[in-house]
């Protein structure tokens, strides 16, 4: 019996396998300066965030096709897929779209799309514990339910040093990103219970914002344990947040990646993501 794993691209993960699972990435269409991006394992990562971090036109993105996320499905007999949350993406919707129309074909295939509700870092965490309960050897539907009952405890936090592509796109209140930008302000935000972005503390740049998010972990239930952190052109930070975390719960697992295409896109320049699991 072959079992998947697939997510879209907003999970900055790219590897073929998730301890020993298999995994597949279903890529998000970026648009910089008129230019279409596909956001796979072909994209020049370092090409990509130069043209987003000179360009002053406005960026976008689409979700993947029924037919991209059709396309993940073929050969599997078991398939786990998560996106990005439904609040910010069309991604979940075509992915369960194209779960029903392929199973109208295959009703041998199990599929559950999971609508993450997070974003980045916070979805490999997700697609972490399926590979656990599925190496454990839980049916798909023990699967599924465990899954299900711990995205609430599944956590994003971020710190933005601008919000000008998440303004351009409705995400934000163009004023506030403005704002931000004049007066030099790091933005934390986190995702609400329903999946939308919600910005929760400002400060000044500087060691001062990675010990408010160390206190945001805190606040949000972290006791230690699994971290990822993904940034956008910022290792140095990344890495001063994980002392940071580390000095604080000396049992926390860290790992630090970059952030892939759609991630960069919205996190922009010095951006750093945090997934984490409460409790």
């Amino acid at each position: 019996m072959t079992i998947k794993i697939i997510t879209d691209s907003g999970a900055n993960l790219t590897t073929p396998t998730i301890n020993g699972i298999d995994h597949v990435t279903v890529p998000l269409t970026l648009t910089v300066s008129g230019n279409h991006y596909v956001d796979d394992t072909n994209l020049d990562l370092s090409s990509f965030q130069a043209a987003l971090f000179s360009s002053k036109e406005k960026t976008g993105s689409a979700c993947p096709s029924t037919g991209a996320w059709t396309q993940a499905f073929v050969d599997a007999d078991e398939i786990y897929v998560i996106t990005i949350t439904a609040a910010l993406s069309g991604s979940f919707n075509a992915a369960r779209h194209a779960a029903e129309l392929y199973q109208e074909d295959h009703p041998e295939v199990k599929i559950h799309v999971f609508n993450s509700k997070v974003a980045g870092p916070a979805m490999a965490l997700l697609a972490e514990q399926i590979a656990q309960l599925v190496n454990q050897g839980r049916t798909f539907e023990e699967v599924v339910t465990q899954t299900e009952a711990t995205l609430a405890n599944t956590k994003l936090l971020f710190m933005l040093q601008s919000l000008n592509n998440l303004a351009n796109n409705g995400r934000v209140n163009p004023a506030l990103a403005k704002l931000a930008q004049a007066l030099g302000i790091n933005v934390i935000g986190s995702t609400s219970a329903d999946g939308n972005f919600e910005l929760v503390a400002k400060t000044r740049k500087g060691k001062r914002v990675l010990n408010k998010l160390v206190d945001q972990l805190t606040d949000r239930g972290f006791r230690g344990g699994r971290v990822i952190i993904d940034h956008v052109a910022n290792l140095a930070g990344a890495n001063q947040l994980a002392t940071l975390i580390t000095a604080a719960y000396p049992t926390a697992q860290i790992t630090i990646n970059q952030c892939r295409g759609l991630c960069s896109l919205y996190a922009e320049e010095g951006g750093l993501m945090i997934g984490f699991a409460a409790g």
